[in-house]
């Protein structure tokens, strides 16, 4: 898989992201702290509904932050997971995200 795909699929990868901070920001959901995020290219198993060449992993490291929504202020989380996409319309698309809250990320 060549570079430019690897980067495409990460740059779409946090458009949806920054999507997600968009709606927050909107409903008063506030965020203070710094935090890190990985990336890393990882082919996976084939799936018609993916193309293994475009899987990602990610580590989200978020335990210098907190957040505030309806007045509730609760601490950052490690999170690690997968971000699947395939290419349609010769574009790479975003087709899943499955993550979940870690002590601590692999790589």
């Amino acid at each position: 898989m060549s570079d430019v795909i690897k980067g495409v699929a990460a740059e779409r990868f946090l458009v949806k992201y920054r999507g997600i901070l968009q709606d927050q920001k909107k409903r008063g959901y506030t965020v203070r702290g710094t935090g890190t995020t990985r990336v890393l290219a990882t082919p996976g198993s084939t799936s018609s509904d993916y193309d293994p060449r475009l899987t990602i992993r990610i580590c989200e490291d978020r335990t210098g932050t907190t957040w505030t929504e309806a007045g509730q202020t609760e601490a950052g989380t490690k999170t690690m997971g997968h971000v699947y996409g395939r290419v349609i319309n010769s574009r790479v698309m975003l087709v899943d995200i499955v993550s979940e809250e870690v002590d601590s990320c692999d790589f």
